[in-house]
């Protein structure tokens, strides 16, 4: 039988990335991390559930100011690249949405989109503020880096496989025409 993809973060993959963030964060607990990710139904989560599970958990053991977690995970990002770090913009997602917080969010994401993906993290964005979002988008389709000119396309697109639908924002346009 064929592995699933969700099988990619294990207690091995957690346990190497919790001494990643110990080697730039000496407070972090990273026994108590990976613990604290595995525990309940992780086995019955599906790959995006534990990708906001891991982001959740993550923000719980990393400082509270969030200008802080996201300095030391943009510390972190080069040496976390691939899939398995859909964390890292996930986590933008669920602590980063706050509009003061806009500017240092959507630096994180055009840092993270560069090792892993951000598309799914900038449809949250659109959804909430979409003549910024889009601003931002069109300065990003600009960009010199291939990821980030991704990001722009493909975080926009209405229906993005895995990503949440666009619509309602078109739906906003279309009733302004």
């Amino acid at each position: 039988m064929a592995e699933l993809l969700k099988d990619i973060y294990t207690e091995a993959f957690l346990t190497t990335f919790s001494q990643q963030v110990q080697e730039v964060y000496r407070p972090f607990k990273a026994q108590q991390f990976v613990r604290a990710v595995l525990a309940d139904n992780w086995a019955d989560l599906t790959l995006k559930q534990r990708t906001r599970q891991i982001a959740i958990v993550l923000g719980q053991f990393l400082p509270q100011d969030y200008s802080e977690a996201i300095a030391l995970l943009e510390q972190l990002a080069p040496d976390c690249q691939g899939f398995a770090y859909l964390f890292f913009p996930d986590f933008v997602v669920v602590y980063g949405t706050r509009p003061e917080d806009w500017a240092l969010s959507m630096h994180a994401l055009e840092i993270f989109t560069q090792q892993s993906s951000a598309e799914f993290a900038i449809r949250t964005f659109i959804l909430t503020d979409p003549k910024r979002a889009m601003v931002q988008m069109t300065q990003w389709a600009q960009s010199a880096n291939a990821h980030v000119r991704r990001l722009a396309s493909e975080g926009c697109r209405p229906r993005l496989p895995w990503g949440e639908n666009l619509y309602r924002y078109l739906n906003k346009i279309r009733h302004r025409s």
